[in-house]
C-alpha cells in the first residue's frame, strides 16, 4: 500500500528541521552562547550559524569546523567593525576537512602557517566570501587534495606569502577577489600545481605581487582578470580572454597600510565604465571611497540571503 505525504505534515517537518537550527553568538568576552569559537565547534551542527561579535578574537589552538550534511555558517556580526581572527597563538586559523561550510565576512589574520587550509577530498563544498585574509607567514587559503566545490569570491587577499595554493585539487572557482602585495622572492599570488585537473579564475584584480602565478596549470581557466604592476606572469595572460593590465584606481594610495581597497567611481574595471556583460565588476571591493555603513547580521536574514 502507497502512503501519502500530507501538505500540512510536510510543512511541519519542514517547521521542525529550521526550528532546530540555531545561531551560536560568540563575544569577544566570552560571554556568549560559547565562550570561543572552539568551543562552538563542539556543539554546532548543520544548519547551525556561528556569529561572531566586532572585535579581536585571539586562536588558541586551529578551529575544526565538524562535518556537516547541511550548510554550517561561520561568520562576521558585521563588516564595519569588523570581527578579527587573530591566529598568533595557532599555525592555522580554520581547517575544512568535509562537509558543507560556509566562511563569511571575517578578517584573518597572523597565522604562522595558513589562515584557511581546505581538504575536501572526500565529500562536501565550501564557500569563502567577503573576508579579509592578510599578514599570514605563508598561505591565505592553502588547499590540498580536494576534489570538490570550492567557491572562493569577493575575498580580499594581501600581505601573505602566498595568497591562495591549491595542491592537486579541482573544483575550484576564484572570482571577483583582490591579491595584493605577495612579495619577497616567494612571494606568489596564486600557484596551481593541478595540470590536469580544470579550476576557474575570473574577474580578480592581481595587484603588485612579485609572481602573478607559479605551478603547472594547463587546464587553468584565467579570464576577466586585471593585472597591474606584477613583477612576473603577467605577459603570458594579458590580452588573452579578456585580460588586461590597468591601474585599477583604488581610493587608497596606500591599501596595503589603510586596508581601502575600494575602487574609484571612474574606475575602469567597474561594469558602469566598461560595459562588458562578460566580464561584469572586476576585484573585491566597488566604488565607495567614502564610509562604508555597518548592517548587522541576522539569523534571520542569513536564511534569506544564502538560501
Amino acid at each position: 500500500m502507497r502512503y501519502k505525504i500530507l501538505p500540512f505534515v510536510l510543512f511541519a517537518v519542514i517547521l521542525t528541521s529550521e526550528a532546530e537550527a540555531r545561531t551560536w553568538y560568540i563575544t569577544v568576552a566570552g560571554d556568549g552562547d560559547a565562550p570561543t569559537i572552539n568551543a562552538a565547534m563542539d556543539s554546532c551542527s548543520g544548519g547551525d550559524t556561528i556569529l561572531v561579535q566586532s572585535g579581536t578574537h585571539v586562536l588558541e589552538a586551529p578551529v575544526f569546523p565538524p562535518y556537516t550534511t547541511e550548510r554550517l555558517f561561520i561568520m562576521g556580526e558585521t563588516d564595519d567593525p569588523p570581527a578579527i581572527i587573530d591566529c598568533s597563538n595557532s599555525t592555522v586559523g580554520f581547517v575544512y576537512s568535509g562537509g558543507i561550510h560556509d566562511l563569511k565576512q571575517l578578517i584573518i589574520q597572523n597565522a604562522g602557517g595558513a589562515a584557511i587550509n581546505i581538504n575536501l577530498y572526500s565529500v562536501g563544498w565550501i564557500r569563502i566570501s567577503d573576508n579579509i585574509i592578510r599578514n599570514n607567514d605563508q598561505y591565505g587559503i592553502l588547499i590540498t587534495q580536494s576534489s570538490c566545490d570550492i567557491h572562493i569570491f569577493n575575498n580580499l587577499i594581501y600581505s601573505n606569502n602566498s595568497g591562495i595554493a591549491s595542491l592537486e585539487s579541482m573544483g575550484m572557482w576564484v572570482w571577483a577577489n583582490t591579491f595584493a602585495d605577495h612579495t619577497g622572492t616567494t612571494g606568489t599570488a596564486l600557484y596551481i600545481d593541478s595540470y590536469t585537473y580544470t579550476n576557474t579564475i575570473e574577474a580578480n584584480i592581481f595587484y603588485d605581487n612579485t609572481n602573478l602565478l607559479e605551478g603547472m596549470p594547463s587546464n587553468l581557466i584565467f579570464k576577466c582578470n586585471d593585472l597591474y604592476n606584477n613583477d612576473n606572469g603577467e605577459d603570458q595572460f594579458l590580452g588573452i580572454d579578456k585580460n588586461i593590465g590597468v591601474d585599477p584606481q583604488f581610493c587608497s594610495e596606500t591599501p596595503y597600510i589603510d586596508g581601502n581597497f575600494y575602487l574609484q567611481s571612474d574606475s575602469p574595471l567597474l561594469y558602469t565604465n566598461h560595459h562588458d556583460e562578460e566580464c561584469r565588476d572586476i576585484g573585491a571591493r566597488l566604488s565607495n571611497c567614502g564610509t562604508v555603513a555597518t548592517e548587522t547580521s541576522s539569523w534571520g536574514r542569513i536564511k534569506a540571503i544564502h538560501k
